[in-house]
């Protein structure tokens, strides 16, 4: 269900790496062209960019929210907390205390 696809409009992509990385310049130009429903991205600075261009942006906390409401996993404490502390994962205290709350996890 993964399909890789190469980038067509590498002045976009030039361009965007200004502001955000290579890969992340290459995901935003790549959802633009495709005209694709969500753009998966972390970084706080290529979320911004991809959201001025109009895409639906989100991160691995909502795919993993989307996962736990689907049932596709049993607890996204446990997942979060491996993240935070075996995969160098940032995230606000904040962020993780809302994402457990409309969980209905503690």
């Amino acid at each position: 269900w993964v399909e890789v696809m190469e980038v067509g409009n590498k002045n976009l992509v030039k361009a965007l790496q200004e502001f955000v990385d290579s890969g992340e310049s290459e995901a935003i130009s790549l959802a633009l062209e495709i005209k694709a429903d969500l753009i998966l991205m972390d970084e706080k600075e290529a979320r911004v960019l991809a959201r001025k261009y109009r895409l639906n942006v989100m991160g691995t906390v909502g795919i993993l929210v989307w996962a736990k409401k689907a049932g596709r996993i049993k607890t996204l404490k446990d997942i979060l907390d491996d993240l935070i502390t075996s995969g160098n994962f940032r995230i606000s205290n904040a962020i993780y205390k809302h994402a457990l709350k409309e969980v209905g996890e503690k």
